[in-house]
């Protein structure tokens, strides 16, 4: 049914994005000549680099990481190989561990804008509030030095409704009974053959009263040349009068690069003086294995400043790497707990 929907009301988008990825080489042809290639010169680094894209195009992860890896070993400084390394790790669910490759590709690199998207779109994935800000700041600077190009980014460029937390703001609004549809969509060009990237998106939100509300989403996608769909459902319903339980599941029935499923448990509590305390979990599954993430923190929101503490700990797979972010100061927005 999901399928069905997304034909019906995004398949006109499609249409005006399609040709473009149509031109772009699919995985299995790059593999295929890349290894002709290479059975002719098998030290020829450019046709492996190219064997390298195509497995990664085809979400093949534990082939494509130990071709990059060689691949940096003989060039450390090769920002494509990076880029390579930084996309593998980001397709295995374990976006933190792209991040230093990202950023030195980027000092290297100034002017690659595909490292760029590639690194606003990692700081996302990890559904750390602190490094969504990362995100955006980074968004705000690419648009300043290439102001050519188009940098649309689906969950920057939301109402604060599609934010978790920001969800939890507006569904505290008393007496608020209203229903909310978006239709979003973006399209990033990226160079090297990689097929650009689509994505279209019709959201809704049914709010139901003080702190009660329900949303979900259906999105249509296209990244690497690989077609993807993803639904998501979730609410909110106030457990205490100073309580709020937040609760969201998504899937894809086509996870190439989606998570085939992904849970999300949040909960926020009010305090005097206008602190806030939360707490949340959230797994996600992709084809390459699991992602575990905790989130907990506090934070007290001003008319214009925020200070905020947050603790989280990530486990891709059996490892498990505790990190600590913290904002001290004014910013920009509200800061809070939760995930993009």
């Amino acid at each position: 049914m999901t399928r069905a929907l997304l034909a019906g009301l995004l398949g006109w988008a499609l249409l005006a994005c399609s040709g473009t990825a149509m031109a772009a080489p699919s995985g299995e042809q790059l593999e295929s000549d890349a290894r002709q290639r290479l059975s002719v010169h098998p030290d020829d680094e450019a046709a492996r680099f190219d064997l390298a894209r195509a497995l990664s195009w085809q979400q093949r992860w534990d082939e494509a990481q130990p071709i990059y890896d060689e691949l940096l070993a003989r060039a450390p400084d090769n920002t494509d190989y990076l880029l390579g390394m930084a996309q593998v790790w980001r397709g295995r669910g374990q976006p933190r561990a792209a991040l230093p490759l990202l950023g030195r590709a980027r000092a290297l690199a100034p002017a690659y804008q595909d490292v760029w998207r590639a690194e606003i779109s990692a700081l996302l994935e990890t559904g750390d509030p602190a490094l969504r800000d990362q995100a955006r700041t980074l968004r705000e600077r690419a648009r300043h030095a290439f102001a050519q190009s188009g940098w649309l980014f689906p969950a920057l460029d939301k109402p604060a409704a599609e934010v978790a937390l920001g969800r939890l703001a507006r569904a505290g609004l008393t007496g608020a009974r209203r229903t909310v549809v978006e239709l979003s969509g973006s399209h990033d060009a990226l160079n090297g053959g990689r097929g650009d990237w689509q994505v279209v998106q019709l959201a809704l939100e049914q709010h139901l009263g003080e702190r009660r509300l329900v949303y979900g989403s259906v999105e249509h996608g296209r990244r690497f040349g690989l077609r993807d769909d993803f639904a998501q459902l979730g609410g909110l319903v106030p457990l205490a009068p100073l309580t709020t339980l937040q609760i969201e599941g998504a899937f894809s029935p086509t996870h190439r690069v989606r998570p085939s499923n992904r849970l999300l448990v949040q909960l926020q509590h009010a305090l005097p003086r206008g602190w806030e305390i939360g707490a949340g979990a959230r797994i996600a599954r992709y084809d390459s294995g699991s992602s575990y993430q905790a989130n907990m923190g506090s934070n007290t929101i001003g008319a214009s400043n925020g200070l905020a503490t947050r603790c989280s700990w990530e486990r891709p797979r059996a490892r498990v790497r505790p990190s600590r972010t913290a904002c001290n100061g004014p910013t920009t927005a509200p800061t809070a707990t939760g995930w993009a």
